[in-house]
This record gives C-alpha cells, sequence and structure tokens, in this order.
C-alpha cells in the first residue's frame, strides 16, 4: 500500500521567496492550513496568490487570511498558455 504526501508551494516574483508545507492530503482544511501559514510568515505583507479553480481553492471552507487575497485563473484560458 502506498502512502502518499502532498506538496504545497508558493513563489513570490518580486523576490523569490518560496513557501512549502508537506501535507498528508489535499482539501480546504489543508489548503487553509498552508494559506494561513504562509500569511504567518509574511505578517507586514499583503499577499496575493493566484491559483487555478482546482475544487480545493474554490472550496466554501477555504479560510483565507486577512492579508491575503486570491486571484483565481479561467477555467479555460488559451490566450495565455500559447503552447
Amino acid at each position: 500500500m502506498r502512502k502518499l504526501s502532498y506538496a504545497f508551494a508558493a513563489v513570490s516574483p518580486h523576490d523569490g521567496v518560496m513557501d512549502s508545507l508537506i501535507l498528508p492530503g489535499v482539501n480546504a482544511q489543508t489548503m487553509s492550513l498552508f494559506l494561513g501559514t504562509v500569511a504567518q510568515r509574511h505578517p507586514g505583507e499583503f499577499i496575493v496568490m493566484v491559483m487555478d479553480q482546482a475544487v480545493w481553492h474554490i472550496a466554501h471552507a477555504l479560510e483565507v487570511p486577512q492579508n491575503m487575497r486570491l486571484v483565481l485563473l479561467p477555467p479555460w484560458s488559451p490566450e495565455i498558455n500559447p503552447a
């Protein structure tokens, strides 16, 4: 039987700082934990996080910290991926 782990990561395009967590699952609870961790690591900053529309990114139970704004990519956008 396999044991899976999931890597959550975010990189700042401004300074290259990366925040990451390895968690046992993917859902709104673990995504909220990751968002909270990133927000705590950067308390004096306002964070804009760009994400796709994975189910755990748009869940109603998702807790987004006050110093963070989520920007969701459109579900289908060939103009931003010319390949």
